[in-house]
């Protein structure tokens, strides 16, 4: 199974213990499969946000910024520029996908709401990192076509099932 981790959800989990720095630590430990690995994959649009934003908005140091960013290109597969864009109203959002949709990623985890609206991009699943880490802890799946719409009255329905 492949993951892609968008930019909000790689910088939430460096600088917040919270639901992203939990799902970073499972996707490392944790398969809903037992005889599937799971391949955690970003890109080189992700990593020069994460080095904008981690200074600028957090005030890291450089060190720690180029710490961070070597950890993530050791940790995780870089996949390849596209060519052509997905269509999204953030023109910067539609590459990333893009990028992820060429390295044939399975989910692409997000907090952003304009993306969460696609839904999916292809065969590529777009879910929260709640979603993610739900269904690592529980293994129960994602289903790949449920509404958005009706995520948090789903959501209930997965833990009263689970609890």
């Amino acid at each position: 199974m492949k993951v892609f981790l968008d930019t909000n959800v790689l910088l939430s989990a460096l600088v917040a213990k919270g639901v992203c720095h939990d799902l970073v630590v499972a996707l490392k430990t944790t398969s809903p499969n037992p005889f599937e690995r799971i391949q955690c994959h970003t890109c080189e649009r992700v990593l020069l946000e994460l080095k904008t934003h981690l200074p600028t908005k957090f005030k890291w140091s450089a060190s720690d910024t180029d710490s961070a960013i070597t950890t993530f290109c050791d940790e995780y597969t870089i996949a390849p520029a596209a060519y052509t864009t997905v269509p999204c109203k953030d023109a910067h959002d539609g590459w990333i996908l893009a990028d992820a949709q060429l390295a044939a990623c399975d989910y692409f985890i997000t907090g952003d709401k304009e993306v969460l609206t696609l839904y999916n991009v292809g065969t590529m699943r777009i879910c929260t990192p709640r979603e993610m880490l739900l269904w690592l802890r529980t293994g129960i799946p994602i289903p790949k076509f449920e509404a958005h719409q009706d995520r948090a009255k789903y959501l209930v329905q997965r833990l009263e099932k689970i609890y």
